[in-house]
């Protein structure tokens, strides 16, 4: 279940990377996201979930890099990852309650990644594990999410798991912003599925689980500014230890 949730979570962030043809474009901004419903069948769990609650991610972007800020527990944890085009490179910096960690990737270490990640695909094709699924559109179903308007895009996942924990998916989209392909080609390399959906997804509700242990998320763009300061994209450093490309796969379950 977790798997299915952390992949849709990527989703919801890359999927306005796609060459999508539009009159207005938000080709530069920040855009802020959080959780604005959490939940959840299994009282035992609720304490939990208060850590969580406040999570946000922020996405500050121009043509050429952007910038993914997420922050946990008010700021206990928090990582960045700056994606850059020209030369196409990536630095993430990872703070855990003073733990700090420093990973940089540069074009032959995407290579490397897109080459695990295949291998990984083909191996869940064997089983039932592989991640495909559909895309269906409700455009009479609109809503307006931080003065963009949007409409009801369901998403259905063919895959036994998902069955039987009666997985849901519910967005809404739009196609007036568009990030910078920067992200899109550094984060497929991490074995992401294809992406079916062409919009860009302003909200996300994804619910489901085990009889008397589901529950729903939902997350939303709360905020979204048309200008970005580009003195975000100059990250400190200082104080980082650096972990190279098999720790950083290991993290990420080798990925």
């Amino acid at each position: 279940m977790k798997k299915f949730i952390g992949l849709f979570l990527f989703v919801f962030l890359v999927a306005g990377m796609q060459n999508v043809s539009a009159q207005k474009e938000l080709k530069e901004g920040n855009i802020t996201i959080g959780i604005t419903d959490l939940q959840v069948d299994d009282p035992s769990v609720a304490p939990q979930l208060q850590m969580i609650k406040t999570a946000t991610m922020n996405i500050a972007f121009t043509k050429d890099q952007s910038l993914v800020t997420g922050n946990v527990m008010g700021g206990m944890m928090k990582m960045q990852m700056l994606f850059k085009t020209d030369p196409k490179d990536m630095l993430m910096l990872i703070d855990a309650m003073g733990q700090k960690m420093m990973t940089e990737l540069k074009a032959d270490d995407f290579t490397e990644m897109e080459k695990k990640a295949k291998e990984a695909q083909e191996k869940a094709k064997e089983g039932d594990e592989e991640f495909d699924y559909d895309v269906t559109y409700d455009k009479k179903d609109k809503k307006k999410i931080s003065g963009y308007n949007c409409y009801k895009a369901n998403i259905v996942i063919n895959n036994k798991e998902a069955k039987e924990n009666n997985l849901k998916i519910a967005l809404y989209v739009t196609d007036a912003i568009k990030y910078p392909a920067s992200m899109m080609e550094s984060m497929k390399s991490s074995g992401a599925p294809e992406l079916k959906l062409k919009e860009m997804p302003l909200e996300i509700t994804i619910s489901g689980g085990e009889k008397g242990k589901g529950g729903s998320i939902t997350l939303a763009a709360t905020k979204i500014e048309k200008k970005v300061d580009k003195s975000v994209f100059k990250l400190d450093t200082t104080g980082y230890e650096k972990m190279d490309l098999e720790e950083l796969q290991k993290m990420g379950g080798g990925m």
